[in-house]
């Protein structure tokens, strides 16, 4: 069975880089840029990880974390945004990054999902 990672991402430049990534480790990627979606998809797959755009405008990024408890959380953002850091945090999720390190450590990300049911 394929790990699964849902991304609440609107970006298409960053659901590019992920796609990619996940590609190359064998991950299953589902977007959901809405929260109804990502916690359907995270549920109906029995997600891994939930990768969340905390600068969306499309979604509360709060709320979602709210509804998806329970999943392996990773937001990121711009590195400039440390309001969005602290209500990330504060909200739950499991780790922050600047959108920069998020790039760099995504395939360990993955992988680390991918690996954590076998």
């Amino acid at each position: 069975m394929t790990a699964t990672v849902v991304a609440a991402v609107d970006d298409f430049f960053f659901q590019t880089k992920i796609k990619e990534a996940a590609r190359a480790v064998g991950i299953e990627m589902v977007f959901e840029p809405t929260i109804e979606g990502a916690v359907a998809a995270i549920q109906k797959r029995n997600a891994r990880l939930l990768i969340i755009d905390l600068d969306t405008k499309a979604f509360s990024p709060a709320e979602l974390l709210a509804a998806a408890s329970g999943v392996k959380t990773v937001g990121y953002l711009p590195h400039v945004r440390d309001d969005l850091r602290k209500a990330a945090e504060a909200a739950g999720c499991g780790l922050v990054l600047p959108r920069s390190a998020f790039v760099k450590r995504l395939a360990s990300l993955l992988e680390e999902a991918r690996d954590a049911g076998r």
